[in-house]
């Protein structure tokens, strides 16, 4: 239960609520091309731009947040024409005397929680394209997610396997096991309707250990 409550903002997608849940370093791929946003808490932010031949552009500019709507605005944010989907590219072109979507000016983004990062979708039409930044839970969320991925395998390709796992795992948790505590004494733990058929034994394992200790025999210490 715990875990689900702590994955659950991470997995669904529901608005950022803060200012510090957006802060951070995120980052846009398309095309083996890159985009290093870093939105620092001062409310600068930096563009790390690299492009495919190897070219590396900076730009600077302001962000804020807006907690009563809840989401971020940029007064400067640069989204190249090499990141940009077809349909904006069409867009730019049959503009005219319009503000490009590809030049630098100002955006208005709702950050989001997805699959254990934030998401700063960039063009709602192209959901591959956005701002991505990794949460505390994400491996964690991986992690998780990977387990019952296997597990749903196991169910639909090897159920003789899972039942065969699931039933050593049961006599695995339910064999007693003898302990000794620092009184010399020695007893069983485990399930209880197995316990009481060895309780005896133990016990007569014990008396008999510190008899020949009393006699001051040699004994080999369990």
């Amino acid at each position: 239960m715990l875990i689900a409550v702590l994955l659950f903002p991470n997995s669904a997608c529901i608005d950022v609520q803060s200012r510090s849940g957006v802060v951070g370093k995120y980052q846009l791929s398309r095309n083996h091309q890159r985009i290093i946003l870093e939105l620092s808490s001062d409310g600068n932010f930096i563009e790390t731009i690299s492009y495919g031949k190897g070219e590396i552009t900076k730009h600077v500019g302001r962000w804020d947040f807006e907690p009563a709507d809840r989401y971020v605005t940029f007064d400067s944010l640069w989204i190249p024409k090499e990141f940009a989907p077809d349909y904006i590219l069409d867009a730019d072109e049959n503009s005219k005397g319009q503000p490009k979507y590809t030049e630098p000016d100002s955006w208005t983004l709702t950050p989001t929680y997805e699959w254990g990062s934030v998401a700063l979708d960039v063009f709602p039409d192209s959901p591959d394209i956005s701002f991505r930044k990794p949460t505390p839970f994400n491996f964690l969320f991986v992690f998780i997610s990977l387990l019952v991925v296997g597990y749903g395998a196991l169910r639909c390709f090897a159920p003789r396997e899972l039942a065969k796992l699931r039933s050593r795992l049961r006599r695995s948790a339910s064999t007693p096991q003898i302990v000794r505590d620092w009184s010399g004494g020695i007893y069983p733990i485990g399930d209880p309707s197995l316990v009481s058929g060895v309780t005896d034994h133990c016990r007569e394992i014990s008396i008999t250990l510190r008899s020949a200790q009393a006699e001051g025999l040699s004994v080999i210490s369990l």
